[in-house]
C-alpha cells in the first residue's frame, strides 16, 4: 500500500514552465498545427464518411510507417462521421478474446475529445455491454437513442 506524500507547490518558475508547456502544447495541437494532406493518412483512418478504417498494428513506430503517433501494441481504427438531425451511426463489432483494453473514443479534427460533460463521448472494454462471443454495439447520435436494444450509447 502506498501512502500519500504532499508535494509543495510549485515556486513561479516552475509553475511559469508549466504554463508554456501547455500553451505549447494547445499552440501545436490547434492554429499552430499545419494543414496535413487528407490523402497521407495512416492505412488504418478511413475517408469516407461513417465508415471506421480497418483496425491496424503500428508497423515500424520509430520510422512512422503507418503516418501517425501512437503505441506500437496497439491497434487503431478511425474515421470521421457526418450525421444529419434524427441520424445515428452503428459501430458494431467483436472484442477480441485477448483483448485487455479496448476504447471508443469521439475526437474532433484537433485531436481532442468531444465534451464529455455534457453527454458520453467514450467506452472502454469494461464499459460496453457485450454479448456472450465479446459482440458489442454503440450508437453515436445527437440524440440518445430511445430504443432499448442498444447496448451502450
Amino acid at each position: 500500500r502506498l501512502a500519500a506524500v504532499a508535494l509543495p507547490p510549485p515556486d513561479d518558475a516552475e509553475m511559469a514552465r508549466r504554463l508554456r508547456l501547455v500553451a505549447d502544447f494547445v499552440r501545436s495541437h490547434t492554429f499552430g498545427r499545419p494543414p496535413r494532406d487528407p490523402t497521407k493518412a495512416p492505412p488504418w483512418f478511413s475517408f469516407e464518411p461513417n465508415v471506421i478504417g480497418k483496425p491496424t498494428m503500428w508497423s515500424n513506430p520509430e520510422s512512422n510507417v503507418t503516418g501517425g503517433m501512437g503505441a506500437p501494441d496497439i491497434a487503431y481504427g478511425a474515421g470521421y462521421f457526418k450525421l444529419n438531425p434524427g441520424e445515428g451511426l452503428e459501430i458494431t463489432g467483436r472484442m477480441p478474446e485477448k483483448c485487455v483494453f479496448a476504447n471508443v473514443v469521439l475526437w474532433n479534427r484537433y485531436l481532442q475529445s468531444l465534451d464529455f460533460t455534457q453527454r458520453t463521448i467514450s467506452l472502454n472494454r469494461k464499459q460496453m455491454k457485450l454479448g456472450p462471443s465479446g459482440e458489442y454495439r454503440i450508437i453515436v447520435s445527437a440524440q440518445r437513442p430511445s430504443s432499448s436494444s442498444s447496448s451502450s450509447s
